[in-house]
């Protein structure tokens, strides 16, 4: 009798955690009773009182043949909010990245599905595209799913979806790869961004180029971009060099017209001898430039950028090589960690990137 009231008390307590932290919004379904047996490995007599005492609190309403809610709103249909429900736990670990045919990212798949076989686990694979919003229907997915944690590889944006906040909130093992979450202490494994960034700076500038341009997006709008930023800028004024310029893509643009707006660019600052691309994709964007005003890149014009290596460029170049295999291996170990109540909090881990030298730098000519 006293392990039954014991476990009857857990299950209370669980469901009335993720109630008062927002887990579960109002009127959501709340894991129907033949959930809640096999996750807890009890009865029905003993999930009966759980529910009972959190409908005679007032925070769940119970609809025979439809089940329980979340007191507040009626849900519009039990199919919709059954994702927000604790599931059963599988023995998977989800991974939800941006893109497939990214230099970002994919390269990670081998290193992560190979550990999580030597620990008897799946991967359970979900892309965004890109969208904030099917990021977040990707993460309810894997969730509803049940696996034991999620690595999220967030879009760009200023914003982080309700889900990750969500699941951040009812203490759902959750990392972030490459990206952080400002004010949140979600853990994040990252490339050390600003020390990179410094690093590729500096090589334009042991070239001779004082006059170099970061293209970036808004470099605010993301943690990896700001850090890359302020790495660009770290190195600028160990140089004594006062200007910073940034050049910033028309979001929403295709790619044949940032490169127009490129072309542009490199006709009206004939003194820009130097490119700091934020990423490979924005790097294209200045080759494809180049090529069609006839100007050689790595001698009229010196190019740095994140992740080329993986792209076909002739010339190739020069570029900081992420070390994703330590990374997701990072990330898969602190997941793992938070399955162990007991062991110490990691909020973020930095890993060092190594920079690789191609013919897409060469000396500024112009200094000679």
């Amino acid at each position: 009798m006293v392990a039954k009231q014991r476990m009857y008390r857990t299950i209370y307590e669980d469901m009335k955690k993720y109630i008062i932290q927002g887990a579960w919004p109002k009127g959501s379904q709340v894991p129907p009773e033949h959930v809640l047996m096999a996750k807890y490995h009890v009865s029905r007599v003993t999930t009966s009182h759980a529910l009972k005492l959190l409908t005679d609190e007032g925070l769940i309403t119970r609809h025979p043949g439809t089940g329980s809610f979340v007191a507040g709103a009626a849900p519009e249909s039990s199919e919709k909010s059954i994702a927000l429900a604790d599931p059963v736990s599988i023995p998977a670990v989800g991974f939800v990245l941006p893109s497939l045919d990214q230099s970002f990212g994919p390269p990670m798949l081998s290193p992560l599905e190979s550990t999580l076989q030597e620990q008897g686990l799946t991967l359970a694979l979900a892309c965004s595209h890109g969208s904030q919003e099917q990021e977040e229907e990707a993460i309810s997915r894997l969730w509803a799913l049940g696996v034991k944690g999620i690595i999220v590889l967030p879009v760009n944006g200023q914003f982080y979806n309700r889900e990750i906040l969500r699941l951040h909130l009812a203490q759902f093992p959750l990392v972030l790869v490459d990206k952080s979450l400002p004010g949140v202490a979600v853990p994040c494994v990252s490339t050390d961004n600003r020390l990179a960034a410094a690093e590729l700076t500096r090589h334009l500038l042991e070239l001779g180029h004082k006059k170099i341009v970061f293209y970036s997006p808004d470099p605010f709008q993301t943690s990896t971009l700001r850090d890359r930023f302020l790495g660009y800028q770290d190195a600028l004024e160990a140089y004594h060099i006062a200007e910073v310029s940034l050049f910033q893509p028309i979001q929403g643009s295709s790619k044949a017209e940032a490169v127009q707006r490129v072309t542009e660019y490199l006709q009206d600052h004939p003194d820009v001898t130097g490119v700091f691309a934020a990423d490979d994709e924005l790097a294209d964007h200045w080759v494809a430039a180049l090529q069609a005003l006839g100007k050689q890149l790595g001698k009229d014009v010196s190019l740095v950028t994140f992740d080329a290596y993986l792209t076909d460029n002739t010339p190739t170049l020069t570029t900081m090589v992420q070390d994703q295999a330590r990374i997701i291996q990072e990330a898969f170990k602190i997941l793992a960690s938070q399955w162990d109540d007991t062991s110490e909090s990691i909020t973020s881990v930095s890993v060092p990137a190594t920079l690789s030298v191609g013919g897409s730098t060469g000396t500024n000519r112009n200094e000679y």
